[in-house]
């Protein structure tokens, strides 16, 4: 039965053969996980753990790439710019959010 796989990316195969095997499946809500390691990153939405605590703040995260998104707020480093104008953005969800701008002005095409 397909009931998706965004993990394996898509493929059908992988992803029946990853849902026979439960080895790494969550007790709490029945997700299942690549390895032990993503496993123990998605027990903290249960538990509640926040072991990733920004330096410049303090404020905790469950999640290492969340703690390191979030740091770039106090260092200033914008990676992501605009091709159209000079304006630069901390992730690529704040760009996109910037094009849709540009877009409605039609100085670009969809």
């Amino acid at each position: 039965m397909w009931i998706g796989c965004k993990l394996l990316g898509g493929n059908v195969d992988l992803c029946e053969a990853k849902i026979k095997d439960t080895k790494y499946q969550c007790k709490e809500c029945l997700h299942i996980c690549i390895n032990r390691r993503h496993l123990e990153n998605h027990m903290r939405i249960h538990t509640g753990e926040k072991p990733f605590a920004c330096v410049y703040c303090g404020k905790l995260f469950a999640q290492k790439a969340n703690m390191q998104a979030h740091t770039k707020i106090h260092t200033g480093e914008r990676n992501h710019s605009c091709k159209l104008c000079d304006k630069a953005f901390y992730d690529t969800r704040g760009l996109k959010k910037h094009m849709n701008i540009h877009e409605r002005n039609g100085e670009i095409e969809n």
